[in-house]
């Protein structure tokens, strides 16, 4: 417990980017005309075309012991479990477990805020073996925590399945805590065996790596943060670097199964590294067309706190038949947000919006990120990924769905930020700094696109300022 809290702690030196937001106060008082989320809604026993389903804001009531509601809001770091019972969209799940989730999000909630908006983990057959709401054993409550917009993670994860890359679910929940109003929260699907089964990934094993040598190693963190420079070797697994035949050389990796592993699947998983460390036939190691799409609509986010950053997590790790793959997760610190304030040359909006689609990385090397470093260093494989990043734009940006999706959602969600009893930022923050994402993601499609015409290099240093597009107006910090 110790070394969790300790983690949780180190992690917030990274996270000091939301210091500029400010809490809501709290009113009882619903804003004038604002929807009422159907409680009656019919159920859907498909839950992707259900509580999932994008074109209402879900309605979500937890009925928990008062004594224990307040004691999760005292003691939220502890990630306590409690019973709880649930309503969702007028279906009611008795007995299901109830418990604060994340890592950062929920120390600064704490620690900063003390507002009570903690993300929450409900788990269906904690105490029911075997329960489930419609095929999903779990589900998360992200709290948005460092995005005014409410929207970088549902947007992210938009992005990943309109392009079909297998990534979770989501939709937006007013959710309440013994009938009191408790805000605006995105749901999101847990990455689990429901998670494999719906993405035809069934009998695969799923891993989260984390590296937790990193995290402990505050003062490599700290010139990480402060300089912006590389550390040569803090990973013990993280990082998908091949390390010898042994299990116990890669912690970050087995330490994190989400799915059960023996260790024959241990041991397949491990050939996999092997064979990617060669880069010798690695569709026979990987799923190359997959995680290619993976990269492909990652590096448009610019999402620093991940595989492609410093910290080595947000990331799921997939092994069926010997074949790895790699499926996207937590976004709120995407669109060039994660290093923003401490960095003023990464906080440069004109330099984030034309990070180059071929050098991805922030504060490492290719030679350190080898789930990446084998698309670039083969020309077949480059050239798919320039053709799926290509298909990409073409298909969601340039055909207008993405204003369309990012249009709906505000539509849909504004009338509940402007009521919401926890926000974090408030209405006025919501509307100015949608905006302003809408106006990043427009002009980052716009840098790709002149980077696959060659009329801007696809290589951040080799990029001359007059082909740049020009995204000086945006302010960076205003999206945390």
């Amino acid at each position: 417990m110790k070394k969790q809290i300790i983690k949780k702690i180190l992690i917030v030196s990274l996270m000091v980017i939301i210091t500029g937001c400010t809490v809501k106060p709290a009113s009882d008082e619903p804003a004038a005309d604002v929807p009422v989320p159907d409680e009656t809604a019919a159920i859907n026993n498909d839950y992707d075309g259900g509580l999932f389903d994008h074109s209402k804001v879900h309605a979500i009531d937890i009925e928990m012991a008062e004594e224990d509601w307040n004691d999760l809001l005292e003691n939220a770091l502890d990630k306590t479990k409690y019973h709880c019972d649930i309503t969702i969209d007028g279906e009611l799940i008795k007995n299901v477990s109830c418990s604060t989730k994340g890592n950062s999000s929920l120390v600064m909630a704490k620690e900063k805020f003390n507002n009570g908006r903690y993300s929450l983990k409900i788990d269906f057959d904690k105490y029911e073996d075997g329960q489930k709401y419609h095929e999903l054993k779990k589900i998360n409550l992200t709290n948005g925590f460092s995005d005014t917009t409410y929207l970088k993670d549902y947007l992210c994860y938009t992005m990943f399945n309109r392009a079909g890359v297998d990534g979770p679910l989501c939709s937006f929940s007013w959710v309440k805590v013994n009938g009191k109003d408790h805000g605006l929260f995105l749901t999101v699907e847990e990455c689990d065996k429901s998670f494999l089964k719906r993405t035809g990934w069934k009998d695969s094993i799923l891993y989260k790596p984390d590296s937790d040598k990193l995290v402990a190693g505050g003062d490599e963190l700290e010139k990480i943060i402060q300089n912006g420079i590389q550390i040569e070797d803090y990973s013990e697994g993280a990082d998908l670097r091949y390390r010898g035949d042994k299990i116990e050389d890669y912690p970050d990796i087995f330490n994190n199964n989400e799915t059960k592993a023996e260790d024959e699947d241990k041991l397949r998983v491990i050939k996999a590294l092997k064979g990617l460390s060669e880069e010798k036939d690695l569709e026979n190691y990987l799923y190359t067309d997959k995680i290619i799409r993976y990269f492909a609509v990652h590096n448009f986010t610019i999402n620093y706190d991940c595989y492609t950053g410093p910290m080595l997590h947000n990331y799921y790790l997939c092994e069926k038949e010997g074949k790895l793959a790699i499926f996207p997760w937590d976004y709120n610190l995407a669109f060039g947000t994660a290093l923003a304030r401490h960095n003023k040359e990464e906080s440069d909006s004109t330099r984030l919006v034309n990070y180059g689609i071929d050098t991805p990385l922030m504060g490492t090397t290719a030679e350190q990120r080898p789930m990446w470093k084998w698309i670039i260093d083969n020309d077949k494989y480059k050239k798919e990924y320039h053709e799926a990043i290509d298909e990409f734009i073409k298909s969601y940006f340039e055909s207008g769905k993405f204003e369309q999706d990012m249009d709906e959602a505000i539509r849909l969600i504004e009338p509940y930020v402007e009521k919401d009893p926890t926000s974090f930022a408030g209405a006025e923050a919501f509307s100015s700094s949608t905006k302003a994402l809408k106006t990043f993601c427009l002009l980052r499609a716009e840098s790709i696109r002149r980077q696959l015409d060659g009329k801007l290099a696809s290589r951040t240093q080799d990029q001359s300022a007059a082909d740049q597009v020009d995204a000086s107006a945006i302010n960076i910090g205003q999206l945390n």
